[in-house]
């Protein structure tokens, strides 16, 4: 069975990242699934948006209203929920703030569990959300290199039920520290693994070899052209 492709932040190869612009084109051509960045906003809400500020100033430190005058194709988490609903497609959120812990659970609320996955680097807030709601589907963002053993402990000590090793950073060609047995290990013994994004056509025929959940990419096209080839 082939991984699924997932959007990074939308095709955003091609469009500007986090828009709407970006998720409708990802799932126009070839994306299983749509990865968004999400923060929370002044006013205790949330913004679609990778970075930390915007024109200088932290989302954080602005209400939602005046971020959507300077962005306005960036959804909102409910926004998105009512797009997930009408339409039935899936979503992988990664959090930036540990502080949207009860408005994730309140506008997720209701929504089919198999049409999201929560994702995040800080792995407490995963493990806080698991608690709260052991349904959600979670994913831990990994940074640093682990062995199989070590990212199954750490994985399990957060509850998540899948692992991103987000090793693009620590390797030119990252599939090489990613191996057949890493990811077979792990989905032996429950935790499904997703890639990081990746966009080299001869790094994508490596990953399509490995029983990898998902492959997260800029470019879900170019991920359906080398999927036809092999």
């Amino acid at each position: 069975m082939s991984p699924l492709v997932i959007a990074h932040r939308g095709y955003s190869a091609k469009y500007e990242d986090n828009t709407w612009k970006a998720i409708r084109e990802a799932f126009e051509n070839g994306a299983d699934m749509c990865e968004i960045d999400l923060h929370m906003t002044k006013d205790g809400k949330t913004f679609a948006y990778h970075d930390y500020y915007l024109d200088g100033v932290r989302i954080a430190d602005q209400d939602l209203l005046d971020l959507k005058r300077k962005a306005p194709d960036n959804p909102d988490l409910k926004e998105l929920v009512e797009f997930m609903k009408e339409s039935g497609r899936r979503f992988m959120f990664e959090i930036k703030d540990r502080g949207l812990l009860e408005i994730i659970l309140s506008d997720l609320k209701g929504v089919e569990r198999d049409l999201f996955i929560v994702s995040s680097f800080d792995g407490e807030f995963l493990k806080n959300l698991k608690s709260a709601d052991p349904e959600i589907k979670t994913c831990l963002l990994l940074g640093t290199v682990l062995g199989q053993e070590d990212a199954l402990r750490i994985a399990r000590s957060v509850r998540s039920d899948f692992l991103l090793p987000a090793w693009e950073a620590r390797h030119p060609y990252p599939n090489k520290i990613l191996s057949q047995e890493w990811v077979s290990f792990l989905k032996t013994n429950g935790v499904e693994v997703v890639s990081w994004h990746e966009e080299r056509e001869e790094v994508l025929r490596d990953l399509l070899r490995k029983p990898l959940y998902g492959i997260c990419t800029n470019d879900p096209p170019l991920v359906r052209k080398v999927m036809k080839e092999i």
